[in-house]
């Protein structure tokens, strides 16, 4: 199940990003 891992990288990404 990486699919948390992946969404909590997009989500930092997102974060970082803004």
């Amino acid at each position: 199940m990486a699919f948390l891992e992946t969404a909590g990288k997009l989500r930092r990404l997102c974060l970082r990003l803004r």
